[in-house]
């Protein structure tokens, strides 16, 4: 026996536009975040046609992951590289302990952006899943 849930034709259409935004964001992976930023544009640009609607918290549900995504990677970019930077250039006036301390803090921080990706593929996985089943996040 099917359970399946049969959608109205809206919804069908409204539910297949949100696959393809959880398809752009999973391979913004590939391309740099540039369909990332497509996908963040359409869920902005389409809200309407979703709004009152179960798919309204998956809309929702990934704008959050990308700006999230995108602070956090930003961030934590720019704190890895800096971090690097001063850490080598401290490390180069003092001796050879403290300098490879400074260059292993430097490294932790590296992870932060790499957490963030992680994070962020996790929460497109779980988003799809979720709407694969036709229930709201």
């Amino acid at each position: 026996m099917n359970t399946a849930t049969t959608l109205p034709t809206s919804e069908q259409a409204a539910k297949q536009l949100t696959t393809i935004i959880y398809a752009l964001y999973a391979a913004g992976v590939l391309t740099g975040g540039l369909t990332a930023i497509v996908a963040v544009i359409l869920n902005y640009v389409k809200k309407a046609e979703v709004a009152g609607t179960w798919l309204e918290s998956h809309f929702s549900y990934q704008k959050k992951t990308f700006w999230y995504s995108f602070i956090a990677l930003t961030v934590g970019s720019v704190v890895a590289v800096v971090g690097g930077f001063v850490a080598a250039g401290i490390g180069a006036w003092l001796d050879n302990f403290l300098g490879t301390i400074l260059l292993f803090v430097a490294g932790c921080l590296g992870l932060v952006p790499f957490a963030a990706f992680i994070w962020s593929f996790y929460r497109i996985i779980n988003g799809y899943l979720t709407l694969a089943k036709n229930k709201s996040i």
